[in-house]
C-alpha cells in the first residue's frame, strides 16, 4: 500500500492547498486551521 511517506505526502500537499487558497465556504478567507 505503500510507505508512510508516500501515502502521507498528497495530504500534506493537499492540507497546504486548503491553507493557501480561499474556499466559498470559508467565506472566501483562508482558513490556517484547515486539516
Amino acid at each position: 500500500t505503500g510507505t508512510p511517506e508516500t501515502t502521507a505526502f498528497p495530504y500534506r500537499v493537499r492540507s497546504l492547498a486548503y491553507k493557501s487558497f480561499p474556499r466559498p465556504w470559508n467565506n472566501g478567507k483562508v482558513n490556517p486551521n484547515a486539516d
